[in-house]
């Protein structure tokens, strides 16, 4: 079964700083068992760039219930 993921994204860096943060909003359907229905999704968090060098730190979630594979990061 096809799945569709729609979202909407806002990034934006602090002046002055190397730190950008984001913040992601999402909806699933489809692909998921049947009469699973759709799902949010979210994530937030930044990142730091310096030079060649990326590192970020993100918190992502969903309104799945808590299960294997399911739980946040």
């Amino acid at each position: 079964e096809d799945n569709v993921h729609l979202f909407g994204e806002l990034v934006g860096g602090i002046p002055g700083s190397p730190v950008t943060l984001s913040a992601l909003l999402g909806f699933s359907d489809g692909g998921l068992a049947p009469g699973a229905g759709g799902y949010l999704d979210w994530r937030v968090g930044g990142e730091v760039v310096q030079g060649p060098f990326r590192i970020g730190l993100f918190y992502v979630d969903t309104d799945l219930p808590s299960g294997p594979n399911v739980d946040s990061t």
